[in-house]
Formats: structure tokens, C-alpha cells, sequence
């Protein structure tokens, strides 16, 4: 006798799926127009999800963006509350939240989860004659980071060469 599935069972099976954590190395493109265009003019756009809710709101409050990483960044009022939105809906949901920063803005190269993939490349960073990009320059080594992609096997760190963990 074939065995059913039953539309509940398959439901269940549908949402636990869905629920799983997405790939840390694969965090998708930004797809905010808004937050594209505004951020794109002077960075990278950094993924929502390298920052947590609390971390982004602090970022995007008129007081920070008046001295936003020792630049003065004016918004109306209406691009800022889309940005910080999008930032915040879109923001990492992980276990290892960081404390929030003591000095300053909160930076995605302060955060656990950076400094861990990073650690190897910080002493590096730290050596005698190794002029490697700076910690917080992602397309340096990470050819498709605009498109939220940081897979291992395609870091290229300058004057170094492929990246091996």
C-alpha cells in the first residue's frame, strides 16, 4: 500500500524547510532601490544582513547620519525612514548578536561573526610587508560581494592570491 502524505504533514514540512537558515556566505543582492542609489553613491551596499535591527537603527537616526563614519549624510525624512525600514526588515535575525558598540557607530568589521571569518587575515593585516586591502573593503577580496556573495573558494586577497582557509 503506497504511503500518503497528508496536506498538514506536507505543510509542516513546507514551513521548516523555508524556516532554515539561509547560507552565510550567500546573502543576496540588496534589492531596495532606494537604499541602493542613496548608499551605492559612496560604498559598497552592505547586506541587511550583517548588521542586526538594533544596529541599523542606530545607524540610520538623524543624529548619526549628521556624522555618519566622519561624513555628514542629509536625508529627507522620507528616504531615510525607507532605508532604515528596509535595513532593519532585512536585518540578520542570528544567536551571535554583538553587544552594542561602546564608541561610535556600530561596524560590520567590529561584529563576532566578521571578526571569526576574518581572524586569519588580521594577523596577516598585522604582519611585517604584507599590504593586503583593509578589513573593511569587501570587493578587495570578494569579487561578488555587491551581489551579497562571500564564498570562500572565491576570495582573492591582492598580493596574495586565491584565499585558502
Amino acid at each position: 500500500m503506497p504511503q500518503r502524505i497528508t496536506p498538514l504533514f506536507a505543510l509542516l514540512a513546507l514551513t521548516l524547510t523555508s524556516a532554515a537558515p539561509a547560507d552565510d556566505d550567500r546573502l543576496g543582492a540588496v534589492t531596495d532601490p532606494t537604499t541602493r542609489a542613496v548608499c551605492g553613491d559612496c560604498h559598497l551596499v552592505y547586506q541587511p544582513a550583517l548588521l542586526s535591527a538594533r544596529d541599523w537603527r542606530q545607524i540610520m537616526i538623524p543624529q548619526s547620519l549628521a556624522a555618519h563614519y566622519g561624513e555628514t549624510l542629509e536625508l529627507d525624512e522620507t528616504r531615510r525612514l525607507a532605508i532604515s525600514d528596509y535595513l532593519q526588515a532585512n536585518a540578520t535575525v542570528s544567536a551571535r548578536l554583538d553587544p552594542p558598540p561602546t564608541n561610535g557607530l556600530p561596524r560590520i568589521t567590529e561584529t563576532t561573526a566578521f571578526r571569526h571569518e576574518h581572524a586569519e587575515l588580521a594577523r596577516l593585516q598585522g604582519s611585517a610587508g604584507q599590504a593586503i586591502p583593509a578589513l573593511g573593503d569587501c570587493l578587495g577580496c570578494h569579487p561578488r560581494a555587491e551581489s551579497g556573495i562571500y564564498e570562500d573558494d572565491e576570495v582573492r586577497i591582492p598580493g596574495l592570491g586565491h584565499w585558502r582557509d
